[in-house]
């Protein structure tokens, strides 16, 4: 059985989470319509 594990979404610039979602995919799509510049994201067991 394949483990989940969600998307945690960080702005770099405020060094803040900003979303917790279910693919990398819904994070960038995400950071792209809130004109966020720098980010990372770390992947979490659900």
């Amino acid at each position: 059985m394949a483990k989940k594990y969600d998307c945690i979404l960080i702005d770099v610039t405020r060094n803040k989470a900003v979303g917790r979602f279910k693919t990398m995919q819904e994070a960038l799509k995400y950071a792209r319509e809130e004109g966020l510049k720098t980010v990372t994201w770390e992947f979490v067991k659900e």
